[in-house]
């Protein structure tokens, strides 16, 4: 399971909030690893194991985001009746899923923060969400269950290709970061701005001139 260290003064919940609010309501599943056949494969798969198994099943899905799974378990459910609750950390995800889904009870928060959530739900599920608050929230999930429950969880692979990529665009990002790029290329056009509009050239000469370090620096990382 990919369990990645949080870096220190990351709004976890702002940042999946502002991945959520900038997809639209089927952003889910423009995305390759949501709509993989593997996975739908196996969503459909398991729906179908636990529509026999239950009547008028409760469902809780962690992490949620806007309602990949919930969509397979009410294609598989049908008409038949099912009761769900879905948690995530993001509002934004949370109001896109309640605007397509209804029916479902939508929660924003993290996993522990679920009220009367203990042996209250016969599915539980995640996909891609609850590993990131790491093992402790992977284990928490159990608590959700009722006797005779059944927990189904997709986590990513700590040698995944996912992970791959996004350590290696985590490894750019600070390299950008560490180069001043942003700083002095704002500071070159504030520069540029100004000269064009009769100021003095030299001070954008000379942030010209600070910047084109940076320029090299960064050239090889996208």
């Amino acid at each position: 399971m990919m369990n990645p260290p949080e870096p220190e003064g990351l709004d976890v919940g702002g940042s999946f909030d502002a991945y959520w609010h900038g997809l639209d309501e089927a952003g889910a599943f423009a995305v390759e690893a949501f709509n993989h056949p593997s996975i739908l494969a196996f969503w459909i798969q398991f729906f179908k194991s636990v529509r026999m198994r239950y009547v008028a099943p409760r469902m809780i899905d962690l992490a949620s985001g806007n309602g990949a799974v919930v969509d397979r378990a009410y294609e598989v459910f049908e008409s038949d009746p099912l009761s769900i609750r879905c948690v995530d950390i993001s509002e934004a995800a949370i109001r896109q899923l309640t605007q397509r889904f209804p029916d479902v009870d939508g929660l924003v928060g993290d996993v522990r923060s679920v009220p009367n959530g203990a042996e209250s739900f016969d599915i539980v599920t995640s996909q891609f969400g609850v590993e990131y608050g790491g093992w402790e929230t992977v284990a928490d999930a159990a608590r959700f269950l009722a006797p005779g429950g059944t927990l189904a969880l997709l986590l990513h692979n700590s040698d995944g290709a996912i992970q791959a990529e996004c350590i290696a665009n985590l490894t750019a990002a600070r390299r950008l970061r560490d180069t001043d790029f942003i700083p002095l290329a704002k500071t070159m056009f504030e520069a540029a701005f100004d000269a064009v509009e009769g100021a003095d050239r030299k001070p954008y000469d000379s942030a010209a001139a600070r910047l084109a370090p940076a320029v090299q620096a960064v050239g090889g990382l996208f």
